[in-house]
């Protein structure tokens, strides 16, 4: 049972640290912009990707300092956002870009 509370508790302040990672995306019809806040300040290895769900097109980008990323000149469509670092996935978010 100790293990299990151990795990959820991670778990849980790994989701606390990442809570606002996607905070206010700005979609242009070609251009996503964002911040990502992490809760250590260190935004090295942190990455945002964005798949476009029909044409399965992949864009990683990787965060600047300030935390703010830019993919530009996206296809309109419905794109699933993640942020990651290495193979960890930190937050997904589905986006439209008309």
């Amino acid at each position: 049972m100790k293990n299990n509370l151990s795990k959820t508790f991670k778990r849980s302040l790994a989701a606390a640290a990442v809570c606002s990672v996607l905070t206010t995306n700005i979609a242009f019809a070609d251009d996503l912009l964002g911040n990502v806040t992490i809760s250590n300040g260190n935004n090295t290895g942190y990455q945002v990707r964005a798949v476009n769900d029909d044409t399965g097109q992949t864009r990683t980008v990787d965060l600047k300092e300030d935390g703010s990323y830019r993919l530009a000149k996206l296809p309109s469509g419905t794109y699933t956002v993640t942020v990651l670092k290495g193979n960890t996935i930190y937050a997904n978010q589905k986006l439209d870009l008309y």
